[in-house]
């Protein structure tokens, strides 16, 4: 930890190996109203600044890099510019722009209205845009984060935490022009700041460029951004908020939700306190036998616990929540009850310590597994500490919290007994809150939104009209005026590798006929195991219970064992237990034939190797599918889980309806479909007098796809572990293994009959589906070309220009949309446009339509063409974890020589092949009409008109199959 003589600056090194950099700067912005100050700043320094005065430097700076990673954060005390890279050049061009930005922006007017908010005339009636404003529209639509906001201002009366730091919709247009370049003045300075960096660099070198980039033109200021302490209340707080309706009710009668929230401990006073109190939150929450997980969920009392449950050190003050999704009205005193009563009984008759071993070995393993961008992670966990402690290195102690905690423990100490009585029992400082739907409510916020639009246009002289128009003119001049980048720093198509880095396998063997594979990869003394299941010729009768097989499987008991006694014992032995997912890919060779797969994982610490074998093979042979109440309780949390999320999750679900009308492999398992079913079936559940009645004939079906998946001709495995020496004992236990299976599937040798070669016929799909939020997910796919075809290199080329220089501007700055892109998806064989968070819906097809003539008129250069294939390969090249190296291969056959001769495709593709694919894929089938539309809307919507244009209308979970 270095500090500025001068300045006082802090700048915090992660010295490493690790060629893999990464860099932020951090300020503490303390919101002072919830007009999202910190959160429009944080768009607009990226918007130009003085020695790179082009606009959105930072959105062209993704083109002309190899990052790895680019963003901008705002926190609720806190706005920061992180980035990584594992390119040296990179790095120090990435740097430059960032700290000027940071620290120099010329937040021009223009980039205010723009970003922020704005007033325009839509014809005669006045509207508000602005990105930052339709993002938090978005946000606040889902009742969710609607209430964890409310339940943030009430906790936090009297604080700064009790603002909205990324803006309230309503009171974002009160942030003025001049109220924002204060904020920039205020907190934006040296004094303010720390600098976070990891990773293989001179420290010295370093701040030598900070220096110079930034540091030298500053003069030290008194100044206390400071987050005073939260005024603490004597009593509790109770009340009950209005949220707007889920966007698909299950169960009519529990559509409520209920929280407690305590403010608790300032983290960095005490961190060892704030490490017990995550792993008390951990052992009360995480796990089938968990204290609140049986007396809440397990119980019937909710079906979730709500966003945001548990403990939360990521603010000054924390905080701690219990609550539930899936709540009847007249159970909420229940419910607080019932809570209270758990705690007591933590207290009196003191936590399992199985359960408190199950939670340190989670939170150990979770710091132990190095990720993909693994010095980014260690940035964003010293955030807190950087901005309220004097020790920003706190996240490095674990070990040292670890071996402390079990020391007390063992030494008999009640340390997470003594953690409830002080912070959840004898705590007075406590938000009791009921959320109840209000089915108005869009629409109030609207009338609210309407009605100060009404008073600003009441005001309006004939000369404040007249500047709204001019404005908007000027606007749309800046957006389309072209830009001179070549001021900004860049690298160039030379200066990335013309080789793939190549992966090998270490071994390749087989135990009785299963293929084994071998990766050896630095993996910090974990080891990875994955099993391949081929399912493509799974019986037609099993496959609609194929995703409700795969979201149950890690959640059932066995013969031996109990539901909760499994899980805390996989919590003990493995990472996480055992996961179940499913990969379906077109071919290598064409988009007509497919693979459909399911992969089974296992992670574990080189010394719990035989117990986590012991666990694997009790779940392939034990598995209880008998255990009625416990399976409709995990079908009906899975879907409100996922019927919550259709708010946020607009595009997943907008594209996987879209392309599966045009190819086999997006086909197979459509999101929607799949999500219809399932609230079938949790729908018959709600109301059933037996369980056993509805789930007999299901369990029978999820025990076939079982004995299915235990096939050994469909299997193979494919090991990951930095011990070479551990192999011949992973091949013992894997001959245990099969050997278990075999005793326990007699036909486990025998090859399952073939499916019918496949008979697929693309056809279009146009689809509106209306949902509870206010603003839209546009969808727009084609068929698109597999991985080895040429074409898929210039369609990678394609997608990423038209998302960065085309589309960008046409929906973001143009239209107010949180984003826009392109998804080029050689798994499903076809090419996406999308935007979200978007306030139009319709008109958004213009600005795909535009791009594709553009594309097509050749309306670019080689610079730009260069700049697509530098972003292409920052995704192509960007770092993966050690333990996913050859996984590509494993589950797809992409092999090095696939993946090289992909990389010169993409480095040949020239300005012929991508107006070619231009015509072939988009504008033929277009001019044609031969794509599928869908929206993910507002309810606002003349669903008439839509019906009239040949568009289905309809609730997502009312509609029906595709055929």
């Amino acid at each position: 930890i270095y500090e500025h003589e001068a300045l006082g600056s802090k700048l915090v090194h992660l010295e490493s190996g690790d060629p893999h950099k990464a860099f932020a700067v951090l300020f503490r912005t303390t919101p002072q109203d919830d007009t999202g100050a910190p959160h429009c700043l944080e768009h607009i320094a990226l918007c130009g600044s003085q020695k790179y005065p082009v606009r959105d430097p930072f959105m062209k700076m993704l083109s002309r890099s190899l990052n790895s990673y680019m963003n901008a954060w705002t926190g609720c005390d806190f706005t920061m510019y992180p980035f990584s890279t594992q390119n040296h050049k990179d790095f120090s061009n990435l740097l430059g722009v960032y700290l000027d930005c940071a620290f120099f922006p010329l937040i021009k007017y223009h980039d205010y209205r723009q970003e922020a908010w704005r007033t325009e005339y839509n014809q005669e009636n006045l509207e508000f845009k602005g990105v930052v404003f339709n993002e938090m529209k978005g946000v606040m639509s889902d009742p969710s984060n609607y209430l964890l906001h409310k339940l943030q201002n009430l906790a936090y009366q009297g604080s700064s935490y009790q603002y909205n730091s990324g803006g309230d919709p309503l009171a974002i247009p009160e942030l003025t022009y001049e109220g924002l370049k204060e904020f920039h003045r205020k907190f934006y300075h040296p004094c303010n700041a720390t600098f976070l960096a990891y990773g293989d660099m001179d420290p010295k070198h370093l701040m030598s460029q900070i220096e110079e980039g930034a540091l030298n033109k500053f003069q030290k200021i008194d100044i206390d951004t400071s987050v005073k302490p939260t005024p603490r209340r004597d009593v509790p707080f109770e009340t009950s908020i209005p949220v707007a309706q889920d966007a698909v009710s299950i169960d009519p009668l529990k559509n409520n939700k209920f929280a407690i929230t305590y403010v608790c401990n300032d983290i960095a006073e005490d961190p060892y306190t704030t490490f017990c109190l995550g792993v008390l939150s951990h052992t009360l929450f995480e796990g089938l036998n968990s204290p609140m997980y049986k007396a809440l969920l397990e119980s019937g009392l909710g079906n979730s616990y709500i966003p945001g449950y548990g403990y939360d050190a990521s603010i000054k003050d924390s905080s701690f929540t219990l609550g539930l999704n899936g709540v009847a009205e007249k159970d909420t005193k229940l419910i607080e009850k019932t809570i209270l009563s758990t705690l007591q009984n933590c207290m009196s008759q003191g936590i399992d310590k199985q359960l408190i071993e199950s939670a340190i070995h989670q939170i150990e393993i979770r710091h132990k597994q190095v990720k993909s961008n693994y010095g980014l992670m260690l940035i964003s966990s010293m955030i807190p500490f950087a901005l309220h402690g004097t020790d920003p290195l706190v996240p490095l102690y674990l070990n040292q919290y670890v071996d402390r905690l079990r020391s007390e423990l063992q030494a008999g100490k009640p340390v997470l007994e003594d953690l409830i009585k002080k912070y959840l029992w004898d705590n007075p400082h406590k938000i009791i809150a009921r959320a109840y739907p209000d089915e108005k409510f869009n629409e109030k916020v609207e009338k609210a939104e309407k009605s100060t639009l009404e008073k600003i246009k009441e005001n309006l002289s004939e000369e404040d009209k007249q500047k709204i128009i001019i404005e908007a003119q000027e606007l749309a001049q800046a957006q389309d005026q072209k830009q001179n980048a070549d001021m900004l720093p860049t690298l160039k198509v030379s200066d990335i590798s013309p080789e793939a880095e190549k992966i090998e396998f270490s071994d390749q063997t087989q135990v009785e006929g299963v293929p084994v594979y071998f990766v050896e990869q630095p993996t910090n003394g974990l080891t990875y195991l994955r099993i391949k299941a081929d399912v493509k010729d799974l019986p037609l009768h099993l496959r609609p219970l194929m995703p409700l097989y795969r979201s149950l499987i890690n959640q059932l008991g066995t013969s031996k064992h109990s539901h909760g006694e499994f899980d805390n014992l996989k919590d003990l032995f493995t990472v996480s237990g055992i996961s179940c997912s499913k990969t379906v890919s077109s071919s290598l060779e064409s988009i007509n034939q497919h693979s459909e797969q399911l992969l089974f994982r296992v992670a574990f610490l080189d010394r719990n190797l035989h117990n986590a074998f012991d666990l694997l093979t009790e779940f392939f042979t034990q598995l209880n599918f008998k255990e009625f109440e416990h399976i409709s309780f995990l079908i009906q949390r899975s879907v409100k889980g996922r019927t919550d999320n259709l708010v946020n999750a607009g595009v997943e679900y907008g594209v996987s309806l879209a392309t599966s009308s045009l190819t086999p492999a997006a086909n197979s398992y459509e999101k929607l479909q799949t999500l219809n079913h399932d609230c079938s079936l949790a729908s018959q559940l709600v109301s059933a007098l037996s369980m056993e009645d509805i789930l007999g004939d299901v369990t029978e079906r999820l025990k076939e796809i079982h004995s299915y998946v235990m096939h050994k001709s469909l299997m193979s495995m494919l090991v990951h572990s930095s011990d070479s020496s551990l192999k011949s004992d992973i091949l013992q236990r894997i001959q245990m293994l099969t050997n278990a299976i075999n005793l326990e599937f007699p036909d486990f040798s025998q090859k399952p009959q073939l499916l019918p070669p496949e008979d697929f016929s693309p056809f279009v799909y146009q689809a509106y589906f209306t949902l509870p939020m206010r603003v839209n997910y546009v969808v727009e796919s084609f068929i698109g070309a597999h991985y080895t075809n040429p074409d898929y290199a210039a369609m990678t080329v394609l997608g990423d220009m038209m998302s960065l220089t085309m589309l960008l501007q046409e929906i973001r700055e143009k239209g107010g949309a949180y984003g826009a892109g392109v998804q080029n998806d050689p798994h499903r064989g076809t090419f996406s446009f999308f935007s979200y968070r978007d306030p139009n819906n319709l008109r958004t097809y213009n600005a795909f339509e535009k791009s594709i003539q553009r594309c097509l008129d050749g309306d670019f250069d080689e610079r730009t063409i260069d700049e697509a294939k530098l972003t292409a390969f920052s995704k192509i090249d960007k770092p993966i974890a050690s333990y996913e190296k050859g996984v590509p291969q494993f589950l797809y056959g992409i092999t090095n020589e696939t993946r090289q001769k992909f990389r010169e495709q993409v480095m040949s593709v020239t300005k012929e092949d991508l107006k070619r694919v231009t015509s072939e894929y988009l504008m033929t089938p277009l001019q044609k009409g031969l794509t599928s539309r869908v929206i993910f809307g507002t309810e606002e919507v003349d669903k008439a008109k839509l019906r009239e244009q040949g568009w289905k209308v309809d609730r997502p979970i009312h509609s029906v199959s595709l055929k």
